[in-house]
């Protein structure tokens, strides 16, 4: 588990594309990032978030390591889109007893979503960005919200798209200063919302009072 706050940025410095074995040929994508030695001093197994996504580290160097993706991220997160060069937020998971400074983050990526808008100057901007009909039920204004593996606030709600505002140490210290219009971001919706939800489905769809004071939500 993360909690949405990025450790450092890594640069993509390779990218290696091979069709993977079985009954359906599909194609699996290994990528060598370039990383201080705070990430690449992680055993090889571990996991890491690279832009959101939890991945295994399955090599490493002194300033590198590598991680493989398979078919389903690639299709439904922006791994599948990285060229050499690109950068990548990256953070490594919780340990215990740690301060959460941000919000729970499984590193399960939701959906894509696409940036409409950037407004701002170099020190602060606000993005919007479009998100699917299959997770509007999940975001609440100032709910949390993960952007490339960034904890974020909703500071505004529409129909089909959403506003986050990001401060200067955020831009400083993630990739979304090299980001623009029309550009993807993965999407992870807080998980709290999902497990919510479950239990309320459970209950034929009813949201009781005394459902929920049972389980201490009220």
């Amino acid at each position: 588990m993360f909690n949405g706050i990025i450790k450092e940025v890594g640069i993509i410095k390779s990218i290696n594309s091979e069709e993977g074995q079985g009954s359906v040929i599909s194609l699996i994508k290994t990528f060598i990032i370039t990383a201080s030695n705070n990430i690449t001093q992680k055993p090889i197994g571990a996991s890491i978030a690279v832009d959101g996504v939890c991945l295994t580290i399955t090599a490493k160097t002194t300033d590198s390591f590598q991680v493989v993706a398979m078919p389903e991220t690639l299709s439904r997160t922006i791994c599948g889109t990285y060229q050499i060069g690109a950068k990548v937020n990256l953070e490594t998971p919780m340990q215990l007893g740690e301060d959460i400074s941000g919000h729970p983050v499984l590193g399960h990526v939701d959906t894509m979503g696409e940036i409409l808008n950037i407004e701002g100057d170099e020190k602060s901007k606000i993005f919007e960005i479009s998100f699917s009909k299959e997770i509007a039920k999940y975001l609440a204004f100032k709910g949390s919200i993960c952007l490339n593996g960034i904890s974020l606030t909703v500071s505004k709600l529409k129909t089909e798209s959403l506003q986050v505002s990001i401060i200067p140490h955020t831009l400083e210290n993630t990739n979304l200063n090299s980001l623009k219009k029309g550009d993807s971001v993965n999407i992870e919706v807080d998980m709290f919302a999902r497990y919510l939800e479950r239990l309320i489905e459970t209950k034929d769809s009813q949201v009781k009072y005394e459902y929920l004071q049972e389980r201490g939500f009220l």
